[in-house]
């Protein structure tokens, strides 16, 4: 029975050890994620009230990275959102990814680029009309293009 008590004893020291250590970890952890929130707010503050628009503009007064921390969640949520446009770059170069727009967004941006394309097409055919107009009024009335020259030219003179 004295060695039931001795091993359950030593047993709930160590449950107490690991409950105390993930204590201690997770409040370092969520207190280093603090510091560097606080940390951006007075440099986004300084960024803002303190420096002018030309030191802002100073790429050599930025960092080269910057970091986020996101739950596995929000990183998921994120992948969801936007795509990466290299996924190989994103483990080879693990300290950066390029990112594009929104999918949604990106989407937006294709229908609208579709629907300039077609205008395009269509002031293209309007242009091969009119210059085909043109060509047709020059040869039935006998004009030459030169003719439309020496008169623009000669109004350009006075």
């Amino acid at each position: 029975m004295v060695i039931f008590y001795f091993f359950t004893a030593i047993l709930l020291l160590n449950v107490l050890i690991a409950i105390m250590n993930d204590a201690y970890t997770e409040s370092a952890t969520e207190g280093e994620i603090s510091h560097w929130k606080l940390l951006s707010g007075v440099i986004a503050e300084v960024e803002t009230y303190a420096m002018s628009e030309k030191a802002r503009e100073r790429g050599d007064y930025y960092p080269k990275h910057i970091y986020y921390c996101a739950s596995e969640e929000e990183a998921m949520r994120f992948h969801s959102n936007f795509s990466i446009t290299d996924v190989s770059k994103l483990y080879s170069d693990k300290s950066s990814f390029v990112v594009d727009t929104p999918k949604e967004e990106a989407a937006s941006l294709r229908e609208n680029q579709r629907i300039m394309n077609e205008e395009i097409a269509k002031l293209k055919e309007l242009l091969v009309n009119q210059t085909r107009l043109i060509e047709t009024l020059v040869r039935n009335t006998g004009l030459s293009t030169n003719n439309f020259d020496n008169d623009y030219q000669r109004q350009e003179a006075h």
